[in-house]
């Protein structure tokens, strides 16, 4: 399973004598430590948890319950990791910043979809996003979204008519819309037919299903175009589960077909993701050179010897180009 294999990656961990004490921070690195977890979240969210809803039949609720949670923490772990690039933190007060994320966790679109069809008010699965939408707007305040944006700071309070127009507006593209996208995604992917709305608001979804795969192919040849083989592998995959939910929604295929598919779309997009980004971030090689430093430290420490392994000593230190927050 992924998670036998996150572990067997560095047996160390759970490895560790009792007298030997735990693994700190300042032992191994808090960015190797903050790597580690993002490749846990992505392994978690995209192999183990489909891995656990294909098997929900046979093992029961707590497949459903943990895949679900597990889905669930991905979703906000990545959608908060994709606004922190895209918002100014230092625009914003350390207030301002932590109530930003905790309504990305709380509001999460997915926690927000699993609630309204527990709950069979299908209504507010459908709009999942825009709870977010609004907490974002709200608590973005005076940051400025784009370059185009006056200062909103030197602009006084309350704002001028114009001013306050401009400050919505800008709300509405950079925050509405792809939180609208966004909503739509998840709506393909609800796994009833019944959950899907009747009449007019049917004409919406198709036309933002038609945006996304446009989005999706265009990013898939760019990234064909700059030999990134393992993110266009993912984004056709990605397609190919857009295309299912399309059929679906045109009631073409069965529920059953259609949540098979999309859990075995997740779990092979989820598997080509993960060794990419496990390759990448090297992180087997970067574990033992923390580990043997750590090793290192104790037997100096224990003849008291003051001798400290650098990391040209160590094997593979030609990796720690890979310690990186960009990869």
């Amino acid at each position: 399973t992924a998670l036998t294999l996150v572990l067997a990656a560095f047996p160390p961990l759970i490895a560790v004598a009792p007298g030997v004490g735990a693994i700190s921070m300042s032992c191994v690195g808090a960015r190797l430590l903050k790597h580690t977890a993002v490749a846990v979240v992505l392994i978690s969210s995209t192999v183990l948890a489909p891995t656990l809803l294909l098997l929900r039949k046979e093992c029961g609720k707590i497949c459903i319950v943990l895949g679900l949670g597990l889905l669930v923490v991905g979703s906000a772990a990545f959608l908060g990791a994709a606004l922190c690039r895209a918002l100014d933190r230092g625009a914003c007060t350390p207030l301002q910043w932590k109530l930003i994320v905790a309504s990305i966790w709380v509001l999460n679109p997915v926690l927000v979809t699993v609630i309204g069809v527990l709950s069979k008010n299908y209504e507010a699965a459908w709009w999942s996003a825009m709870p977010l939408a609004c907490a974002l707007s709200v608590l973005s305040g005076r940051m400025r979204l784009a370059e185009g944006d006056p200062d909103w700071v030197q602009e006084g309070c309350p704002l001028s008519f114009s001013m306050a127009t401009h400050w919505f507006f800008s709300r509405l593209v950079f925050i509405g819309m792809p939180m609208l996208l966004l909503s739509l995604q998840v709506d393909l992917y609800l796994p009833d037919s019944s959950m899907l709305p009747d009449g007019a608001v049917i004409g919406l979804f198709v036309c933002g299903g038609c945006i996304l795969i446009s989005v999706k192919f265009c990013a898939m040849c760019a990234c064909l175009a700059s030999q990134k083989f393992p993110q266009a592998l993912v984004l056709l995959m990605l397609l190919a589960a857009d295309w299912v939910s399309s059929l679906h929604i045109m009631t073409l295929v069965s529920d059953d077909f259609k949540v098979s598919l999309l859990l075995y779309f997740l779990l092979a997009s989820g598997i080509v993701q993960s060794r990419a980004a496990w390759k990448r971030l090297g992180l087997r090689v970067r574990w033992a050179r923390a580990l043997a430093q750590r090793r290192a430290r104790q037997i100096a420490a224990g003849n008291g010897m003051d001798v400290e392994l650098g990391a040209s000593a160590s094997p593979g230190a030609s990796l720690e180009s890979s310690d990186s927050d960009d990869d």
